[in-house]
């Protein structure tokens, strides 16, 4: 090989390197990927839209600006029902716009209701309150190891919420589910790992987060989660049991540690139950 050939090598990686930095850095955390799925297999006929984001992350890293039009898009869509499952701020002690992102999440206007749940980064640095206080605020209801029904044309949603798995402390009393054939039993929990604790129940859709996919991911192959999200790193599982579950891990919106995404834009996920 040619010394030529031997340098343009090297040359060309760099050239590669600082192109893919480039789109992980200005382009991928701009996009917003609309994933929609229908969950037609459990006997519930109203044709409810639950819309779910998650992992947002407000800090240094991702700002409201670049929050407003996901949420722009999310009423454009306007689900029935919108759920956050969890981590809003990096780190909630050092954000500063919090009216600015209260007014943006105020802004937020499903046809029924708003409900969120904790993640590890809402109740590490002392965020419990200030998340708590905040997304109340906001119109959300904040379930916290609770449930909440949601009727639907004489037809039942049950929205379980459970505490982070990481910093806090789980609990819920999965025997009074019901198993009504008319009753869709959905469960809010941050890190997906932690449904593996409930498969015997009949939750027929489990909503989590945390994973980010990896944020840095190219496929399933290389993607570093964090622990609770190793089994389960990003996107659709069908769940071999009695109730047919369905869990989605969603890669998030924001960024955490680094300010770059690539394999995970920011995403809005939506499932029909009909």
């Amino acid at each position: 090989m040619s010394n030529r050939k031997r340098l343009s090598i090297p040359i060309l990686m760099i050239i590669t390197a600082m192109l893919v930095a480039v789109y992980g850095y200005w382009i991928e955390p701009n996009r917003i990927v609309v994933r929609e799925f229908v969950l037609d297999d459990n006997g519930f006929d109203a044709g409810v839209t639950i819309a779910q984001i998650s992992d947002i992350h407000l800090g240094d890293h991702f700002s409201d600006k670049q929050l407003l039009p996901i949420l722009e898009e999310i009423n454009a869509i306007g689900p029935d029902i919108l759920v956050f499952t969890g981590d809003l701020f990096d780190n909630a002690q050092f954000y500063e716009f919090y009216d600015e992102a209260r007014d943006a999440f105020l802004s937020l206007d499903p046809k029924i209701i708003k409900i969120a749940i904790f993640g590890n980064h809402d109740l590490g640095g002392g965020g419990y309150r200030i998340y708590r206080d905040f997304m109340k605020d906001s119109g959300f209801t904040v379930l916290v190891n609770e449930k909440m029904a949601v009727e639907i044309d004489s037809q039942a949603i049950e929205i379980v919420g459970l505490d982070d798995g990481m910093l806090g402390n789980p609990s819920y009393d999965f025997e009074s589910l019901d198993s009504d054939p008319d009753t869709f039993n959905v469960l809010l929990v941050h890190e997906p790992d932690i449904y593996d604790r409930y498969t015997e129940y009949p939750i027929h859709l489990v909503l989590s987060g945390h994973s980010h996919g990896g944020q840095i991911s190219f496929g399933n192959y290389i993607a570093i989660t964090p622990p609770l999200a190793r089994l389960y790193k990003r996107g659709l599982f069908e769940i071999e049991n009695e109730a047919q579950t369905k869990l989605y891990v969603h890669t998030g919106i924001g960024n955490t540690r680094i300010p770059i995404r690539i394999g995970n834009p920011p995403e809005i996920s939506v499932f029909t139950i009909n």
